[in-house]
Parts: structure tokens; C-alpha cells; sequence
């Protein structure tokens, strides 16, 4: 079976993804892998971190795809990335798809089905979603309305034989509308494996080059607005300024820091002094790892974030509590399995005593059975087992065990987030 893995996008972590199910897919029998991609991923740090390592024998790169950032009308994109995917399925006779990331190619290839028919019946095609504002925020407008019914419909007539979710939610929110589509519907989990569990915070630090004492409050991966860390910053700097934090309390920022946040005179002299600590540039897994190691609490104050929060899973995975926005993925899910604290991160003054509640609280911190559970299922060999589920039945092998959201549902006692 000739399996085709088509990724053009590098930021973030999406070459990470698929990078995790390239090495699943390659271990099958009778197998070999295309991997698409763009010329500016296939360049990029994000490539030669996640993808080149797991490049075999059985490996072809691809470099056909066009890159995101040549146009600025999202469907003009789409139908290009769909028309150059249809394209190599048709020269290289792909018998199977994998879109890693499918928002937005996923309601494009309803339409294009009819377009490139054989491109749709020659291989089975199988994606995953991340978004679905409607799950959190109901439609008010004539217009938001409409847009919403379209692409539910739209994502229902797609093309795509099996379709993951990443958020339960969102998840579950798709299926109460259409039942019918429980049988190509996946709910699937954000894929994270601790590096080093057990590393302690003097030691993660000494490695990240830190001063290991006193207690870390921090955030990692893109450090920017719409992750909510200009609304950290200044909450831990509001809890400095009014005495609720202790003198030797620090901030610690790991990832690339977007040229928006705003840089003012008091962060600028809380660096200088040491009580905010920046690693403003691209990490490693390990980094990273290092990174929630080193911290006491991990900040997630994402104000309006739709879907899972990888980093909330990273850090339940080093047991490590996390400090999260009351919304959304993270408001329903960090109490619900006992990952730390919640709170309304657009109020300063909520913030800032929920940072030193959260610190105060962190060496008392233990997790439990809930947080337990939801960690294996979060874990990578799980998120591959779901993917591996239809091209085991295609190849006639024994797929590998699942952990499926309704048996973490179920066993953990509480009601589904809807």
C-alpha cells in the first residue's frame, strides 16, 4: 500500500504531528510513505527536527505542495494545496491520504470530489480537525449562522473517509448534530509522552542554565497575544508590584516571543533583574521538557482559545500543575481531571492571586487517578493506535488497543463536557 502524508505547513506543531505518524505508518507491513510537503517546510527547523529523523527506505519526500503564506484568501489556498495533493496522488498511485491537519481542506474537498472524482475514488482519504468555534460560542448573526451550518454540512458531504477530532468537545458537539457520522468519527487525543518525568526542578534548570531556587511560574512554545501571555506578564508583574508574590518569584517565557508582545519599561527592568526569564527562540522537544520541568506551575492563560492545549497535556504529563484559563478546552478539562487551577485571565487582579494561589499550593501538588487515566490516553501511542485503526483493516492486520474518549469518560465518572 502506497500511503500518502500531506503536510505544507511548519509552524508550530504540526510537522511534529506528522511526524509521529509517519514513524507509526512506516512499521506497517507492505507499506511505503510519500510524504508532501512545501519547499519552505522542508527547509525549516520544525523539518530537520520531527521529519528527518524518521526518513527510511520506504520514504519519498515531496515538495510540491504550496506554501500557506502565498495568498491571503484561506479557500484560494485550499483548493491550491487539494489540486497539487490530487496531483501526486494521481502520479504516484496513492492508495491512502493522511491530512494531519485538515481545517479548511476538509470542507474545499466536498466541492473538489466533483472536480478531481478520481483523485477521491482511487485512495481513501483521512484527516484531522482541531477547530469548531460553534462549540464554544454560539452563532448570534443571520450571518455566523449560516457560515456555521455550511461548513457542518460542508464537513459532513466531505470526501474524507475517516475524520479525527482533537477536541471532545468540539468532538461531541459535531456528532449531536449528525449522529449519522458516528461511524467515520473519531474523537482522538493530543499526543504527548513525557521526556523525562521524573526530572526534578534543580536539576531541569541547571540544564536550561537557571538559578534553581525559589519558585517558577512560566509558560512555553509561541509566546505571544493571542496565547495570552501579555495578559501573564503583567499579572505576575501586578502580584510583584503589590507584594503577593515573594521577592525571588520569577516568570520563566520558553519559545519564540512574537514581535507584537509589547515590551514596556517595567518588563524591561524585571528582566534586567531577573524576575522574568526569556528563551526567545525556537526549543527542542527536549528544551521544551526541560523547560515545564524547571517550572513550578505552567501558565496556559489562552483567553479565547478553540481546541486542545497541547502544553496543558505536556505539563499533566511531567506532573507538573497547571494555571489555565476558566475557557473553553481548558476550562472544562484542567478541573475535570484534576490538572491544576482555572481562572479569568482577562481580570489582572483574579489573575495575579490565582498565580500565587497556584505557587502556594504547588509542592502540595499530587495527581490523581482522573489525571492518571487522561495522561495514557493523552499519550503517543495511543494517538497513533487511532490512526492506525483503518489502514490496519485496509492491510488485514490486528489493529493496536485503543484508549477511546468514551472509555475515559465513562470510567472516570464524569459527565462529558458538552
Amino acid at each position: 500500500m502506497h500511503v500518502l502524508i500531506d503536510e505544507p505547513f511548519h509552524p508550530g506543531h504540526r510537522l511534529n504531528i506528522a511526524g509521529l505518524l509517519l514513524d507509526a505508518i512506516v512499521r506497517l507491513p507492505g507499506v511505503r510513505v510519500t510524504f508532501a510537503t512545501s519547499p519552505e517546510a522542508a527547509g525549516s527547523k520544525q523539518f530537520a527536527t520531527w521529519i528527518a529523523p524518521r526518513l527510511t527506505s520506504a520514504v519519498t519526500v515531496d515538495t510540491s505542495l504550496p506554501n500557506r503564506f502565498r495568498t491571503e484568501v484561506k479557500t484560494d489556498y485550499f483548493n491550491a494545496w487539494l489540486a497539487a495533493s490530487e496531483r501526486v496522488v494521481k502520479s504516484a498511485a496513492i492508495d491512502h491520504v493522511i491530512l494531519p491537519a485538515g481545517d479548511g481542506v476538509t470542507a474545499c474537498a466536498a466541492l473538489r470530489k466533483f472536480r478531481s472524482p478520481r483523485a477521491y475514488k482511487q485512495a481513501e482519504w483521512e484527516t484531522m480537525l482541531f477547530r469548531g468555534r460553534f462549540a464554544y460560542i454560539t452563532p448570534a448573526t443571520l450571518k455566523e449562522k449560516v457560515s456555521t451550518a455550511l461548513g457542518l454540512a460542508a464537513l459532513r458531504m466531505s470526501p474524507m473517509r475517516v475524520i479525527h477530532h482533537m477536541d471532545p468537545i468540539i468532538g461531541e458537539a459535531i456528532l449531536g448534530r449528525y449522529p449519522g457520522m458516528r461511524g467515520r468519527f473519531d474523537i482522538v487525543p493530543d499526543p504527548v509522552d513525557p521526556m523525562e518525568a521524573e526530572l526534578t526542578k534543580r536539576e531541569a534548570r541547571r540544564r536550561l542554565g537557571l538559578r534553581e531556587e525559589g519558585r517558577v511560574v512560566g509558560c512555553a512554545g509561541a509566546i505571544d497575544v493571542r496565547k495570552g501571555s501579555d495578559l501573564l506578564i503583567s499579572a505576575f508583574l501586578k502580584g510583584l508590584r503589590d507584594g503577593r508574590l515573594k521577592p525571588d518569584d520569577r516568570l520563566l517565557l520558553v519559545g519564540p516571543h512574537d514581535q507584537d508582545l509589547p515590551i514596556t519599561s517595567e518588563i524591561a527592568e524585571a528582566r534586567r533583574t531577573g524576575h522574568i526569564v526569556s528563551i526567545d527562540r525556537f526549543v527542542s522537544d527536549q528544551e521544551m521538557s526541560n523547560g515545564l520541568s524547571a517550572m513550578d506551575v505552567v501558565a496556559t492563560p489562552y483567553p479565547s482559545h478553540i481546541g486542545s492545549a497541547s502544553i496543558a497535556i505536556r505539563a499533566a504529563a511531567q506532573q507538573r500543575p497547571v494555571l489555565a484559563s476558566a475557557f473553553g478546552w481548558l476550562g472544562a478539562l484542567v478541573p475535570r481531571f484534576g490538572l491544576g487551577n482555572v481562572c479569568d485571565v482577562s481580570d489582572a487582579d483574579a489573575f495575579a492571586s490565582a498565580i500565587v494561589r497556584s505557587l502556594d499550593e504547588a509542592d502540595q501538588y499530587v495527581q490523581g487517578p482522573a489525571a492518571e487515566q487522561f495522561d495514557r490516553y493523552c499519550s503517543v501511542a495511543n494517538f497513533q493506535a487511532h490512526w492506525l485503526q483503518r489502514l490496519s483493516a485496509r492491510l488485514n492486520v490486528a489493529p493496536p488497543a485503543v484508549i477511546r474518549w468514551s472509555d475515559l469518560a465513562q470510567a472516570s465518572g464524569d459527565r462529558r463536557p458538552t
